[in-house]
């Protein structure tokens, strides 16, 4: 079974019954138990251990503390984290330190939790080795919120902190056997990611968590989002938790034309039912568009454009394509899919097909998640992805944890 909640781990650590050292000794442990799996970029188990100190010192005085007091968490290196490198998957970067936390960093360290590591960033990197799925260490945890996942998979971390561009939270949380979202593009500041993320350069990547459950991925949202007057694209929009899930529309995509594992058809078509079950309005339809997702995005992986014409071309498809998703939600309420065709591939087989069911939420901006649902007959994960509308993230969360089904037992070094 998953380990504790974030929340119970905090709980666990704010009532005494566990220190902030206690804690972080315990997660620096799995990390080296479970070390031939490269879950981590850089580590400074000294300095860590000193914040956690500080943290219990902190308690002992009577100090107020914030709600994840002591929890250590994970943070992908591709985001800032001040005292850590930060070299973005680049080789090129490896000696660069930040001076200061990234907007999500510092809010999370603002409520209390310890940085015990930088994450690992899947695969093909020349920084981190070979990230390893926990369940079959020869085939992927996914990618690239790679190291995240796998700390979250195997109960080191009840939080890893990522980025999605085009499924880079959604498609490790398949391959793992964890739950994640990308939120709607805006509600959480990108402010200290590196490579740097914005509207005019980069409208599609997004920082969000990665957890054992949905309802943690509400706890952290609640964190995180939210303007820090730096970021143009944030809005002062913040998030709550708990949202109505009663008479529901639901689109169910398949998309054969992908030719998903039957084990896979099998997870989605017992989500598809349990929401019908439950009185929701549920039917097919190709929704998610993966083939001309996959076009457009394979144009913006080759930009630059030969010319502004293709440029002009380009954007005008993508806002077309954005316009489209926007008309579908106001026929549906969620749309359910698969995480991927099939459970994680071998190491070095992956391929576009990977991003087969993410890419379009990535495309228009919208918030989705993706939650362990079953798990193949050789016993790996399988993940199931909610879809929403735009700021409709904790509808998507809410519809995330009815169908969400944790792994049987935990993964073992």
């Amino acid at each position: 079974m998953l380990p504790p909640t974030l929340k119970a781990r905090a709980a666990r650590i704010r009532s005494g019954e566990q220190s902030a050292v206690e804690a972080v000794l315990a997660a620096l442990a799995l990390l080296d138990d479970f070390g031939v799996l490269e879950p981590t970029a850089w580590r400074d188990d000294a300095a860590v251990l000193a914040r956690a100190e500080a943290a219990d010192e902190a308690m002992i005085a009577g100090h107020s503390v914030g709600p994840l007091h002591g929890v250590p968490i994970t943070v992908k290196d591709w985001i800032d984290v001040e005292g850590f490198p930060c070299a973005g998957g680049d080789g090129a970067h490896r000696e660069r330190r930040p001076l200061q936390d990234a907007t999500v960093v510092a809010r999370l360290r603002s409520a209390g939790a310890i940085v015990v590591a930088k994450s690992s960033a899947g695969e093909g990197s020349d920084v981190y080795g070979t990230p390893r799925n926990p369940w079959d260490s020869e085939r992927t945890p996914g990618h690239s919120s790679s190291g995240d996942a796998i700390a979250v998979s195997i109960g080191a971390v009840p939080l890893g902190l990522g980025s999605d561009s085009g499924g880079s939270l959604r498609f490790p949380a398949h391959c793992s056997g964890v739950a994640a979202i990308r939120p709607t593009y805006g509600l959480v500041p990108g402010t200290g990611h590196f490579p740097p993320i914005d509207r005019m350069s980069d409208g599609r990547t997004v920082i969000g968590p990665i957890c054992g459950t949905s309802a943690d991925l509400g706890t952290v949202l609640e964190l995180i989002a939210g303007a820090d007057r730096i970021d143009p694209d944030c809005p002062p929009l913040g998030f709550s938790t708990g949202s109505s899930t009663e008479g529901l529309r639901v689109l169910v995509h398949r998309d054969e034309s992908v030719a998903p594992d039957s084990d896979v058809i099998a997870v989605l078509e017992r989500s598809a039912g349990a929401l019908s079950d439950a009185g929701h309005e549920v039917s097919e339809a190709d929704a998610l568009e993966p083939s001309r997702a996959l076009e457009i995005t394979q144009r913006y992986w080759n930009r630059p454009l030969p010319t502004g014409e293709a440029t002009e071309a380009f954007l005008a498809d993508w806002q077309s394509f954005r316009r489209r998703g926007m008309e579908l939600m106001r026929s549906t309420d969620v749309i359910i899919s698969p995480g991927a065709p099939y459970p994680a591939p071998a190491i070095g087989k992956s391929t576009d097909l990977d991003w087969s069911y993410t890419l379009a939420a990535s495309l228009w901006g919208f918030p989705a998640l993706v939650v362990p649902a079953g798990a193949s007959g050789a016993g790996l994960p399988i993940g199931v992805q909610v879809v929403g509308a735009p700021w409709m993230d904790a509808l998507v969360i809410a519809v995330g944890e009815y169908l969400e089904i944790p792994p049987g037992q935990s993964p073992t070094p």
